[in-house]
């Protein structure tokens, strides 16, 4: 799925939404802060995973959920850039368009 968004510099490629002291809330607090219009795109295009994350880690399939988001999403920002998450500690978005395979490698290892 695809959300159009803006970001705030051109020359990003990589962006940290949330670090690694928010722990198992980090799925449940980067859907909470995000616009409600994203809210509701991410809601209505997989409905069960939004729910369940939403409903926070106590969830019995709050990780599985997480996971299916976290794989399924993709943002596209005014420059008609694709940007996706990664959560491995922190949670980051990455533009897909600006770092090649090797950078990706570098700086998340194997994902």
């Amino acid at each position: 799925m695809q959300i159009k968004f803006e970001t705030t510099n051109n020359n990003d490629f990589l962006c940290l939404q949330l670090d690694s002291h928010h722990g198992v809330f980090i799925p449940q607090f980067f859907l909470q802060q995000l616009k409600p219009k994203y809210r509701e795109q991410i809601q209505r295009a997989y409905p069960d995973s939004y729910e369940t994350v939403m409903a926070g880690p106590e969830s019995d399939f709050y990780w599985d959920c997480w996971d299916h988001l976290e794989q399924a999403l993709e943002f596209i920002d005014q420059h008609n850039r694709t940007w996706r998450l990664h959560q491995d500690g922190d949670l980051w978005s990455y533009c897909v368009d600006k770092i090649d395979s090797p950078e990706l490698k570098e700086f998340f290892g194997d994902c």
